[in-house]
């Protein structure tokens, strides 16, 4: 009879590898280049709490993750778990950080790139889109705080002041 059970089993645990590494997930890469990835199926809600960002997991778990070391943002949509970790060639540079009048974005993708920019209680400000490397985005008009940019996929955090 133990025969039959290895097989069921060890195929159970392969099937269940396969459908996480299939799960669309988060990834946080750190200032430190250490990347943090979690399937977006654990997680009930993502808010925001001073300088930190709460993952509120489906598990009754919280986890604080301190703005001030997160360099970026990806959210995985594809379906192939962590492949896009390793596609990304160059990180979009956000600066000036901190910005008074404007933000210039470096590394774009070629073609056009939807920039939106939202407050981090995740209330949506405005969306542009630019199509060159060295195009600013008009920022005087935002009030003094922390805020989200998100180029494409890839989000980044900036304070205007």
């Amino acid at each position: 009879m133990k025969k039959i059970y290895l097989p069921i089993l060890f195929s159970l645990i392969l099937g269940t590898g396969w459908i996480y590494a299939q799960s669309p997930s988060m990834v946080i890469k750190t200032w430190t280049n250490d990347n943090k990835s979690v399937m977006l199926s654990s997680i009930s809600k993502i808010t925001f709490s001073g300088d930190d960002m709460v993952l509120h997991y489906t598990a009754n778990q919280i986890e604080n993750i301190g703005l001030s070391s997160v360099r970026s943002i990806l959210f995985n949509q594809s379906g192939t778990g962590l492949e896009n970790i390793h596609t990304i060639k160059n990180d979009i540079g956000v600066y000036p950080n901190p910005a008074t009048d404007y933000l210039i974005l470096k590394n774009i993708p070629e073609g056009k790139c939807i920039i939106d920019i939202y407050t981090v209680s995740g209330v949506h400000i405005t969306r542009t889109s630019i199509q060159s490397k060295g195009q600013t985005i008009d920022v005087s008009q935002l009030q003094n705080g922390m805020y989200i940019l998100k180029a494409n996929n890839e989000v980044y955090k900036f304070t205007k002041q």
